[in-house]
């Protein structure tokens, strides 16, 4: 059964991964990348329309699709993806906020408009990133608990540079936090699993 969210994650996080192995393109594994996107990127625009983490995760992933010159980007998807990051700018509040939504969705956004700066090398909404990234930056800081999801997406705001601050040591800081959440997990499940003596 396809589930959009977690093929388009997967699909996401397969392409960066491929850009960072080497310096020498696969065109081979990047035309296979390219036929599984087109299918599921296809079937994932009823569900983007009532669900914005899908609509995010599609965007991000049109992001990687348009990157090189495999597809013209005088096509419906183009025109799907930068409407999309449009209606972010135009629904932020003044300060920077999207009433509404998450905090993990928010810095979604502001990732995937982020990447439409850099990879596809539309700046037009520069100051509006800059914009939300401030508002979202100081909630997080002023937030007294933090969620993994929230973390992660902080971090990889944290390591991308462009429209937004580069900051490692902020980056750094983070992964140590999520590193330690790991830890206590695993150590309240080893509790639990000596508590009914489920241990191996």
């Amino acid at each position: 059964m396809f589930t959009p969210l977690p093929t388009l994650r997967r699909l996401c996080a397969a392409y960066d991964r491929m850009g960072k192995d080497s310096l020498i393109v696969d065109f081979c594994r990047m035309e296979r990348w390219y036929e599984a996107a087109e299918r599921a990127v296809e079937g994932s625009f009823a569900t983007a329309r009532n669900n914005g983490m899908v609509r995010t995760a599609l965007c991000r992933c049109l992001t990687c699709y348009f990157y090189l010159s495999h597809a013209e980007r005088d096509d419906e998807w183009y025109d799907y993806l930068t409407q999309t990051a449009d209606e972010w700018t135009a629904s932020l509040t003044p300060d920077g906020l999207w009433e509404g939504i998450t905090i993990p969705e928010a810095l979604e956004r502001i990732e995937v408009m982020n990447r439409i700066s850099y990879m596809l090398l539309d700046h037009s909404r520069d100051a509006d990133i800059r914009r939300a990234y401030a508002c979202y930056a100081k909630r997080i800081h002023n937030l007294s608990k933090h969620s993994v999801p929230v973390l992660e997406r902080w971090y990889t705001l944290c390591t991308e540079g462009n429209a937004i601050p580069f900051k490692p040591e902020e980056a750094r800081k983070t992964a140590d936090r999520l590193c330690r959440m790991g830890r206590e997990k695993y150590s309240n499940a080893e509790r639990e699993m000596k508590r009914w003596n489920l241990q191996e």
